[in-house]
């Protein structure tokens, strides 16, 4: 059964304050329940090294838990979303900026390109039936201003 525009904006909705409370409270693992028991997350690092968690115990410990850990105060606000009901996929694009002030009182920002690509679904059996969840999730972002940013 494909969703409706309406059932995937409040997805997205909740999905936004659920990352608002993970900012807030520093603990990330907080948005596992927001992913199918078999979804998937990942990313590229390099053209040859790949990150991927696949099912939601390993996206609560370590896609969205050890990845995240230490990124206090970090937060990753979502400056666009594109959302393709026909293919059940949102696109959102974030900024990654860190909470910390340089000595011109400018917050630390990692600069270029970020943001996150899901697919949901409704859930059809087991204790999600009838939610809808994130099936897949794959992110990007601009790994040399990364490093440049922690260094």
């Amino acid at each position: 059964m494909s969703l409706t525009r309406a059932e995937i904006e409040e997805f997205w909705d909740s999905w936004l304050a659920v990352n608002r409370e993970a900012e807030r409270t520093g603990d990330w693992r907080v948005m596992a329940d927001w992913y199918a028991e078999d979804a998937s997350y990942g990313w590229m690092y390099s053209h040859d090294e790949h990150f991927m968690a696949m099912g939601r115990d390993q996206i609560r410990d370590w896609a969205i838990g050890i990845e995240m850990d230490g990124f206090d105060g970090w937060h990753y606000d979502y400056v666009c979303t594109v959302i393709d009901e026909q293919k059940s996929m949102i696109v959102g694009f974030w900024k990654q900026r860190s909470g910390i002030l340089d000595d011109n009182g400018e917050e630390y920002e990692i600069l270029g390109l970020g943001g996150s690509w899901f697919g949901v679904e409704r859930q059809t059996a087991g204790p999600d039936a009838g939610q809808v969840k994130i099936a897949w999730q794959r992110d990007w972002f601009d790994m040399p201003s990364t490093a440049h940013t922690f260094l």
